[in-house]
C-alpha cells in the first residue's frame, strides 16, 4: 500500500508540518537523489518546450509513483511556492502548501489532509502582518479572523469565492444551460439518435474570460462502431466550441484579489432537445 493511503487510515489525526517564515535557500540533504522533472510555462499558463520565454517553471520531486512535492519558481529563479501532494496526477494536496512574496516574505500557509483543508490557513501582508487566520477540521471551517494592514480586526470574508456567470443565477447550472443552448446539434449525430454527456474543463482567467477549453477524454467500457465514436468526437468538438463562446464571468476572488479558476461543466446533448 502506498504510504499516503496508509497514513490516511492509520493516522487520521495527522499533524501537518509548519513552513519556514522566509524563503531563502533550501537546506541541502544527504539523502540519495530523488527523481525530478522540470516544466516551463508561459504567463498564460501554457506549457513550453524549453525555458525560452517562460514566465515560471515547476519542479516536481517524486517520493514514489503517487506522492511528491511541486516547487514553483519565477523567471528569475525565485521560489514562489511549495505544494505537497498525496497524489500528483490527481492534484490531491496532502501536507503544507506555502507561498512567498517576491521579497521572500511568507505570503500564505495552508494545511491539507487528503485533499481537504485540515489545520490552519494563514495569510500575511507583505510586511509580515497577519491578514487572515482560518481553522479547518476536514474541510469545515471552525474559526476565522481577518485583519487590516494595521493588524486590527476587520469584517470576515471568504478566502476563496468562485467565479460567477453573467447570466441566470450565475452558478454552474446557468453555465451548463448557456453552453448547451449556444451551439448547434450536429445533424449527422442527430440522425443517429445519439445522446451524450460531455464533460468540459476550462479556466476563467483573472479578467473573467474563458480560456484553455478541453473536453475530457472518453474511456468507453465497451467496443462501439466507428461511426458512434466519430459522432461522440463531433459532440466533444461542439461542446468545446459552446464553452469557448460563453459570456464573461465575474472572476474568482482569492483573499479579495482576482485569480484564474478552473471549472468543469457537464453538457448534456439530447436529440429530443433539438
Amino acid at each position: 500500500m502506498n504510504k499516503f493511503w496508509g497514513v490516511l487510515r492509520a493516522l487520521p489525526g495527522l499533524l501537518l508540518a509548519a513552513a519556514p517564515a522566509v524563503a531563502q535557500t533550501e537546506p541541502e540533504t544527504a539523502s540519495a537523489p530523488v527523481p525530478k522533472t522540470v516544466e516551463y510555462y508561459s504567463a498564460a499558463h501554457r506549457r513550453l518546450p524549453s525555458a525560452e520565454g517562460a514566465s515560471y517553471r515547476l519542479e516536481t520531486t517524486r517520493r514514489d509513483s503517487l506522492v511528491g512535492t511541486v516547487r514553483k519558481y519565477d523567471a528569475a529563479g525565485k521560489l514562489q511556492s511549495i505544494t505537497a501532494y498525496g497524489h500528483l496526477r490527481l492534484k490531491i494536496r496532502h501536507g503544507a502548501s506555502t507561498t512567498w512574496y517576491p521579497s521572500g516574505q511568507l505570503h500564505t500557509k495552508e494545511d491539507y489532509l487528503a485533499g481537504q483543508r485540515h489545520g490552519e490557513l494563514l495569510v500575511y501582508y507583505p510586511d509580515a502582518t497577519l491578514r487572515r487566520r482560518d481553522r479547518y477540521v476536514r474541510a469545515t471551517r471552525t474559526a476565522g479572523e481577518c485583519f487590516g494592514p494595521d493588524g486590527q480586526p476587520v469584517p470576515y470574508f471568504d478566502y476563496l469565492q468562485p467565479p460567477v456567470y453573467s447570466e441566470g443565477a450565475g452558478d454552474m447550472q446557468a453555465v451548463a444551460h448557456a453552453a448547451v443552448h449556444k451551439g448547434v446539434f450536429p445533424e449527422v449525430v442527430a440522425q443517429m439518435g445519439m445522446d451524450a454527456r460531455i464533460l468540459v474543463r476550462f479556466t476563467v482567467n483573472e479578467q473573467g474570460r474563458v480560456e484553455q477549453v478541453h473536453a475530457m477524454p472518453w474511456k468507453p467500457q465497451h467496443t462501439y462502431p466507428r461511426h458512434v465514436l466519430d459522432g461522440f468526437q463531433r459532440l466533444q468538438q461542439e461542446a468545446e466550441w459552446n464553452v469557448a463562446h460563453l459570456k464573461a464571468f465575474r472572476p474568482a476572488l482569492l483573499d479579495g484579489e482576482p485569480v484564474a479558476y478552473e471549472l468543469t461543466v457537464p453538457i448534456n446533448f439530447r436529440v429530443w432537445d433539438n
